[in-house]
């Protein structure tokens, strides 16, 4: 007899693993987009890179105050199409959350279901590459599905601040928590890492 623990481990790996070769596949099919750098500088000598560099004009305006709540506030920087939201945050991972949830509530409400629907079009189109009970078994249960496991399978590993913040995301946000854990575990279930930035 299998331990059950044993076996949704085992489960949740190699579905795991799968999902991560299917956007593997999809990254690598994806051609590369290069900037139109008429151009570019020469790199540093040890630098060697196929990479573009961002020839990206720097913004260097005072950023405009729009909100304010007791833990937070939200700026808006940038000109034209090139705006971006920042928000200062200070206190505890759920106040922070909250403050995050209530200054950024219309963006959240837009984003969150487009993210989703972008997503469930990419496995679409994918799933292809997968061996044949895998995909079914994603056609089946969904992509949503294997996001709540690798957050069941990951959560003794995080930090407690990490699923507090996300509960005051949602409380200030009125959304469910559980879609801010699946879109914080995507990168964690394919394995793949993003570049960040803060202003």
């Amino acid at each position: 007899d299998i331990d059950p623990l044993i076996a949704m481990r085992a489960s949740l790996l190699c579905v795991s693993l799968c999902l991560a070769a299917l956007f593997a596949v999809a990254c690598a099919s994806t051609p590369h987009l290069r900037a139109n750098v008429a151009d570019p500088p020469p790199l540093p000598a040890g630098c060697e890179s196929d990479a573009v560099p961002n020839m990206n004009n720097i913004y260097t305006g005072d950023p405009i105050l729009l909100k304010t709540v007791p833990n937070g506030k939200k700026y808006i920087v940038g000109e034209g199409d090139d705006k971006i939201f920042v928000v200062h945050l200070w206190d505890t991972p759920f106040q922070m959350g909250n403050a995050t949830g209530i200054l950024l509530r219309d963006e959240l409400r837009d984003m969150i279901p487009t993210y989703f629907k972008y997503l469930d079009e990419q496995v679409d189109q994918y799933v292809k590459f997968l061996p044949k009970d895998i995909a079914d078994w994603i056609i089946n249960v969904g992509l949503g599905a294997a996001l709540d496991l690798t957050a069941m399978a990951t959560k003794p590993y995080n930090p407690a601040r990490f699923n507090e913040e996300i509960e005051g995301l949602a409380a200030g946000s009125g959304l469910d928590a559980k879609d801010f854990t699946r879109l914080n575990m995507l990168p964690e279930l394919v394995k793949v890492g993003c570049s960040m930035f803060g202003a």
